[in-house]
């Protein structure tokens, strides 16, 4: 399928694209950096490690975060 199709599928839908805003992944100033901790890290066996995924998800001008 074409962008011109799912456009227009979307649009018979009623659905309309939502864009990410630029720079969505800078920390602000005066926001500690963790360091990544899994670095040389060997994983060999099941349930070593987990780890979570925070999605961004934007609404009206307000910030929402969904978790699994």
């Amino acid at each position: 399928m074409n962008e011109k199709r799912i456009r227009r599928l979307m649009r018979l839908m009623g659905l309309m694209p939502i864009y990410q805003k630029p720079n969505t992944s800078k920390a602000a100033k005066g926001h500690k950096t963790y360091p990544y901790l899994l670095r040389g890290l060997r994983i060999t066996q099941p349930n070593q490690v987990w780890c979570a995924d925070i999605t961004y998800l934007p609404k009206h001008a307000q910030k929402r975060h969904a978790t699994p």
